[in-house]
């Protein structure tokens, strides 16, 4: 089915029209199909303003520059005449020197001037490295993290060795307990998950973090990254999993 075309698009008023208004907006105001419109400014020979400059799509954001190319409807001129503008004596800068007070602030003048300090650098206090780009320092990046100085360390205990009664049976029925599942509410990783993705078993976790405390009620199956997570925010953790371990116990 043809559309019927408005009496009121002719040449002189698409022209007046297209100067301010985008094309949507002619399509809405004269209750038009956008194709129709698209043929009126073929057959009148209206050149269309559409391009990409500067980001914009928008038609009605593109105009001419003087020099001819297109240019932001928002800007005097475009990139060319304006870079243009700023060579020789057009230049806002051009003749202008540097103030006295940069002057002033370098070398010996800057307050904060110290005589050899890029020659030579202070060394490490606890392994004797030298320290390269920051000398006020005084360790050096892996010294700064070692032993009580990590933000992380709590008691130095991390590194005990498990005592005899955790062993893999113990591990194998706390798995069994929770349902070869991740026990993190925000997690539940499946035990062939992990394999899947770690290559190992689920991680049985200490609730009370204390290795020696190897009951089945201070235990609790957690995945890789979680038992890893739950170092952080300790009692948190701790109300958590008591919580869940009771319901399992409950629901036993």
């Amino acid at each position: 089915m043809k559309t019927k075309m408005n009496k009121k698009l002719t040449k002189k008023f698409l022209i007046e029209e297209y100067k301010t208004k985008p094309l949507y907006k002619i399509v809405r105001e004269n209750k038009i199909q956008f194709c129709d419109l698209v043929k009126l400014l073929k057959k009148y020979n209206i050149k269309r303003k559409i391009g990409y400059i500067y980001g914009l799509y928008s038609e009605h954001l593109i105009t001419h520059c003087k020099c001819g190319k297109l240019k932001d409807n928002r800007a005097i001129q475009c990139q060319e005449c304006y870079c243009k503008t700023l060579k020789g004596k057009t230049n806002p800068m051009f003749g202008k020197k540097c103030p006295d007070t940069k002057k002033r602030m370098t070398g010996k003048n800057n307050p904060n001037w110290i005589k050899d300090r890029n020659k030579v650098f202070p060394k490490c206090k606890d392994c004797g490295v030298p320290l390269k780009k920051y000398s006020h320092y005084r360790r050096c990046s892996r010294c700064a993290k070692l032993g009580h100085l990590n933000p992380a360390f709590i008691n130095g205990k991390g590194r005990k060795p498990y005592p005899l009664k955790f062993n893999p049976q113990l591990k194998d029925s706390i798995r069994k307990r929770d349902n070869y599942q991740c026990q993190n509410p925000e997690c539940n990783m499946t035990e062939e998950e992990h394999i899947i993705v770690y290559g190992q078993e689920l991680h049985v976790h200490h609730i009370d973090y204390n290795k020696e405390h190897c009951n089945k009620d201070n235990l609790i199956t957690l995945c890789l990254p979680c038992n890893m997570r739950v170092n952080y925010n300790r009692n948190y953790w701790k109300a958590i999993f008591k919580k869940i371990v009771e319901v399992i116990k409950n629901g036993k």
